[in-house]
């Protein structure tokens, strides 16, 4: 046992001992909390293939239930801390910031490893949105340097077109073409 868990057991004597509905509840929350989280990550994977296809009817829908997909992970993220923080209200009684971190040491050991795992896959999916995100990120950026640049290259070919004057005569513009522009 480590000096952390030492300290902690020892108060939990004090009190009754940690429900064990609670700790399943927890559990079961954490489950659909992972859950969640990977359906938005699914939903994001979709979103980048989208991008890259410049498939925007794809990409608004993908876009809508990723927000879906983050709203209801959000809301089970909460009311995973909250349940933390009952869990933690046996040997703490403030209402700091709970962690499953600080929840595992404090249960039964069949709930403890079933906890630890599912940190562990927690911390896993939130890294791969991360990650995703990042590169999401990147190929929106060189969509937009790609359309900048054919605007540019638009906006260079309406400057260069024919022009009338006072007199109703067309000056035509003897200029390289955009092409030889560019290169």
């Amino acid at each position: 046992m480590t000096d952390v868990q030492l300290q902690l057991r020892p108060e939990l004597g004090r009190d009754e001992p940690i429900d064990d509905t609670r700790v399943e509840e927890l559990i079961s929350l954490t489950q659909k909390e992972i859950f969640a989280y990977s359906n938005f990550l699914n939903q994001l994977l979709a979103q980048q293939s989208a991008i890259i296809d410049r498939d925007i009817t794809h990409l608004t829908d993908r876009t809508q239930r990723a927000e879906e997909c983050s709203m209801l992970a959000r809301q089970l993220s909460e009311e995973r801390k909250e349940i933390m923080l009952q869990v933690l209200a046996h040997t703490r009684p403030c209402k700091e910031l709970a962690t499953l971190e600080q929840v595992i040491p404090m249960v039964k050991s069949q709930y403890a490893t079933r906890l630890k795992e599912l940190r562990e896959n927690l911390i896993e999916v939130l890294e791969k949105i991360k990650q995703t995100n990042q590169r999401t990120a990147f190929l929106l950026k060189e969509s937009i340097r790609y359309v900048n640049r054919n605007l540019q290259i638009i906006g260079q070919e309406l400057d260069q077109s024919d022009s009338y004057s006072t007199d109703g005569k067309v000056h035509k513009k003897n200029q390289l073409p955009v092409i030889f522009k560019i290169a």
